[in-house]
């Protein structure tokens, strides 16, 4: 075999509670997972020429480094995360880069980029995907500037504010604002519902609870994008008033 290696850019996400979906006492949970994969998340990769592989519990998503290709990553992978979180599936991810080679026929996939993200995954401890600060260095210079760079029809797709009290660490992505446009309250009650299921089991609860003051703030932010508009058409002042009631729902969780 002769492997040539691409400097390519790395997303890996792993579902959270996979275990958990494989043994439900129905296939409904992992049947939602993979259709989604398959079909709305499948297309979303081809427009971009990117592509994918599933490795068990693990979303690998690559493409050629370049910085158009980064934040495509990067609004690609919110969809990913803002889609799976409306249906109740968690996940927790890095984008990285490095050499990889990928043999799809053979079923390989090996390099430094793969490792990269691999690693890095683990360091973003809770549902969310994180970005290789070194990324950020090279393809925006600074924090405050992949901040301003990466947002698409004034939605910010990155967010550095830390909801547990600590310092920042990793740039991740901003799902929530994603999943706050929403015109339907069906991926409201997804996230919702997830929560409720897990808010008050005595395992991953700080992840968790990271999660709902995420998403509060998130929405709460998407609420005065919305109030400080002079003018609101009918839809956005229906995803207002959507927006502010599910504010106050995951507040009394």
């Amino acid at each position: 075999m002769n492997i040539k290696y691409k400097k390519r850019l790395v997303a890996f996400i792993d579902v959270l509670g996979f275990k958990n979906l494989v043994y439900a006492s129905t296939t409904a949970s992992i049947d939602t997972y993979y259709t989604f994969i398959l079909s709305n998340f499948q297309s979303a990769v081809a427009q971009r020429n990117f592509d994918f592989l599933l490795i068990s519990d693990s979303i690998v998503i690559y493409c050629d480094e370049s910085s158009d290709n980064l934040i495509e990553l990067i609004k690609l992978s919110n969809i990913l995360q803002a889609g799976l979180l409306a249906k109740g599936i968690p996940v927790r991810g890095a984008i990285s880069h490095g050499d990889l080679f990928v043999d799809k026929l053979n079923n390989i996939i090996v390099g430094a980029g793969l490792v990269n993200s691999y690693i890095l995954e683990s360091a973003a401890k809770y549902p969310r995907i994180i970005v290789d600060r070194s990324l950020i260095l090279k393809y925006y210079g600074s924090m405050k500037g992949a901040l301003s760079e990466c947002v698409v029809s004034e939605l910010p797709h990155l967010s550095i504010a830390s909801h547990n009290g600590g310092v920042v660490d990793y740039p991740y992505l901003n799902y929530g604002r994603l999943l706050s446009t929403s015109k339907s309250n069906a991926p409201f009650e997804g996230a919702l519902s997830l929560l409720k299921n897990n808010f008050y089991k005595n395992e991953n609860t700080e992840k968790y609870e990271w999660l709902r003051h995420y998403l509060i703030s998130a929405f709460t932010e998407q609420k005065k994008h919305f109030e400080n508009k002079l003018e609101l058409n009918s839809s956005e002042r229906s995803r207002l008033r959507r927006v502010s009631k599910y504010i106050d729902s995951f507040g009394c969780l």
